[in-house]
């Protein structure tokens, strides 16, 4: 799926502080409520109370399916990843999901293209429900403040398929040590996303 523009609406109160420095202080139902300057934001329309005025700001929105693959050697785990050439860094196998389709039929075309596997034959979706995480960050590849829709799911591949996962050289299997420091044992970038998504698994569980 190409990411998506959504128009958020906050509700503010522009305030004068000690300092004489104007700010905004604006509440939003997902965000909460925060303290940003003046400067860079427009006015789209007034409230219905006086002091009270309405901002849009435009959000990008991506949505992704990821592909959790583990296997234990010598009692410790390792994450299957692939190297992604946009972000010059390892991440989990994943993809943005398209208007039409869901996060498993994201996640199945996904595998599909990245891993050449097909699901039944190569490998089995755990029947469990995926873990669903929605958070804000700011996105290095678009410079834009983005929310984030990605739903993970545990992904068991068949003996038969780990081989074909080990022929292709962009695949490589990392230790959560490696995931955390951000580095591969050879020095290769793993992207912070996802050590972000290993730390919300472990939340979760």
């Amino acid at each position: 799926m190409s990411d998506s523009e959504v128009v958020h609406v906050d509700v503010a109160v522009a305030l004068v502080t000690d300092d004489n420095q104007r700010v905004l202080v604006t509440f939003h139902e997902s965000w909460g409520m925060f303290t940003l300057p003046m400067s860079g934001l427009e006015q789209a329309d007034r409230g219905p109370y006086e002091g009270a005025v309405v901002w849009r700001r435009a959000t990008r929105q991506s949505e992704a399916a990821v592909a959790l693959i583990r296997r234990v050697r010598d009692d410790q785990t390792h994450w299957l990843a692939q190297w992604n050439p946009k972000w010059q860094a390892y991440h989990f196998v994943s993809g943005h999901r398209r208007h039409d389709e869901t996060f498993r039929e994201c996640l199945v075309r996904e595998i599909a293209e990245e891993l050449h596997l097909s699901e039944g034959t190569d490998y089995r979706v755990s029947n469990e429900s995926p873990t669903h995480l929605e958070f804000m960050d700011f996105s290095q590849s678009t410079q834009t403040e983005t929310r984030y829709i990605m739903e993970l799911f545990n992904v068991d591949l068949s003996s038969g398929a780990y081989p074909r996962v080990a022929a292709d050289p962009a695949n490589r299997w990392l230790t959560e040590g490696e995931i955390q420091t951000g580095q591969t044992r050879d020095g290769q970038p793993i992207s912070a996303t996802m050590k972000r998504l290993l730390g919300e698994i472990g939340r979760k569980t």
